[in-house]
C-alpha cells in the first residue's frame, strides 16, 4: 500500500513536469507580448491631425521637414470589416511606422497595425477594428513615425457605427 501511495506521488510529480516543460514550448510557439510594439518608440513628439476625418479620404498633416498624408480607406470604418491603411511621407525617412486604434472613452483591446514600405515613402497595411456592444464608438488613431532619434505621433479621432 505504501508503494502505492509514492508511486501515484511519482506519477503526480512526473505530470507536473511535463505540464511546465510543454507550457515553455507553446511559449515559443506563440507570440508573447515582447513581440507586441507596446513601448519602443523614444522621443515622441504628438501632434493633432484635427483636419483629417479617418475614412474619409486623404489627411494631410505639415511637419517641419515635410508632409504626412494617410487614409484609411475612402468608405467610412465600420467595425469587424477590414480597411486599407496608406501612408506618404514627404522628406521624412522613417525607420518604421506603426497605427494604434483605442477607444476614446472605453478600453477596445490592444489594436496595433504595423505599416510595409511597398514603394519609396509609401507604406501599407490593412486595419481591424473590434465591435462595440454600444453599437456608436468613439476612436483615437495614432500615427507613429519612428525615425532616427525621434518618434512623430500624428493623433486623429474618428466614430464608428
Amino acid at each position: 500500500m505504501q508503494f502505492k501511495r509514492y508511486w501515484v506521488r511519482g506519477a503526480a510529480l512526473l505530470a507536473l513536469v511535463l505540464f511546465l516543460a510543454s507550457l515553455s514550448l507553446l511559449r515559443q510557439w506563440f507570440p508573447s507580448t515582447a513581440s507586441l510594439d507596446i513601448d519602443q518608440f523614444k522621443n515622441i513628439h504628438y501632434m493633432q491631425a484635427t483636419e483629417c476625418a479617418p475614412g474619409q479620404g486623404e489627411c494631410q498633416v505639415s511637419v517641419n521637414e515635410g508632409d504626412v498624408r494617410f487614409s484609411f480607406g475612402d468608405e467610412p470604418i465600420h467595425p469587424s470589416r477590414a480597411f486599407p491603411i496608406r501612408l506618404q511621407l514627404q522628406g521624412i525617412n522613417a525607420e518604421r511606422i506603426r497605427v494604434d486604434f483605442e477607444g476614446a472613452d472605453m478600453y477596445m483591446g490592444l489594436n496595433q497595425v504595423k505599416l510595409t514600405q511597398t514603394a519609396n515613402g509609401v507604406y501599407q497595411g490593412e486595419g481591424y477594428l473590434p465591435v462595440c456592444i454600444t453599437g456608436r464608438m468613439q476612436w483615437r488613431a495614432t500615427v507613429f513615425i519612428a525615425r532616427e532619434s525621434d518618434t512623430l505621433a500624428l493623433v486623429s479621432e474618428f466614430v464608428t457605427e
